[in-house]
């Protein structure tokens, strides 16, 4: 266990994974259920196709139409009548997440007050925050310092009695073969960016996120979808190489199609973002 006293910080949510959890409470608000369980969190999982959780999902031979029926079915994490509401700030903090952070990170993504509404949610129950407790511990156990969606997918591996749990053993997913497949996801994308052209485009361009995160909120909501529109076309120069990116990138001319492509779509953003009046950085 990590002393308090230490420097480490603890692991920060990406921005998919955050999705995933915006995800999983539009569910439970849609189904009416008083708590975010595992159910909304592992369809949520799916739901978000670009992160690590949603390939592997994929490439587990899951589909939308069987995941939805799923989710609106299975039974819950709990007795749903029994269970009290509790306040989203008590529900953050036993996770080690303060409120008051998550509102400054939420507004950054998505503008400001975008978690104004955020008592009308329901909270997250026993089972969700013991996910994201292990999620969390998955990425300290990995040296990693972000939660990202291959961490709350190996959260599911924990012998429970919860219902997301029981759905992926039903499916024939134990704990081997989800931890296997996610370790070799992301083994395959490191593999794949291990290249100085690369880390040096993407270098730049998390360094344009970077600086648009620090604007002034004006500039920042006009900055934001280009940097969606970013991200996007990054995530599309990543996608034709399915299904083994680090193979396919030892094809010299494949491998400079999607440097080039990267090239393009951050020298595209800085563009638009000139033309909107929005500060470039130095």
């Amino acid at each position: 266990m990590i002393a308090r006293d230490t420097e480490v910080k603890p692991p920060a949510l990406t921005k998919r994974a955050w999705n995933v959890g915006k995800i999983a409470t539009s569910s439970a608000r849609k189904s009416a259920d008083p708590v975010v369980d595992t159910r909304h969190i592992l369809y949520a999982l799916w739901e978000e196709a670009e992160g690590v959780s949603g390939v592997v999902l994929r490439e587990f031979g899951i589909d939308q139409r069987a995941m939805e029926r799923w989710a609106m079915a299975a039974a819950p994490d709990e007795d749903l009548s029994r269970v009290a509401r509790i306040d989203p700030e008590t529900a953050l903090s036993t996770v080690g997440i303060e409120l008051d952070a998550v509102q400054r990170r939420a507004d950054e993504l998505f503008g400001t007050g975008a978690l104004d509404d955020l008592g009308l949610d329901p909270p997250l129950g026993d089972a969700a925050i013991d996910v994201f407790t292990r999620s969390k511990d998955e990425a300290l156990g990995l040296g990693h310092n972000y939660i990202g969606t291959e961490h709350i997918l190996l959260a599911f591996t924990a012998p429970t009695d919860s219902a997301g749990v029981g759905r992926l053993r039903d499916l024939g997913l134990n704990e081997a073969r989800i931890r296997g497949r996610v370790l070799q996801t992301v083994e395959r994308f490191h593999l794949a960016i291990d290249d100085d052209r690369y880390r040096d485009v993407a270098d730049r361009a998390q360094r344009l996120r970077v600086h648009v995160d620090a604007l002034d909120l004006d500039e920042r909501k006009r900055a934001r979808p280009t940097i969606e529109t970013l991200d996007h076309e990054i995530w599309r120069q990543w996608a034709v190489l399915y299904p083994d990116p680090a193979e396919a990138l030892f094809e010299a001319d494949l491998r400079a199609r999607f440097l080039a492509g990267i090239q393009a779509a951050l020298d595209q953003a800085l563009a638009t973002l000139a033309a909107d009046g929005v500060p470039l950085p130095s």
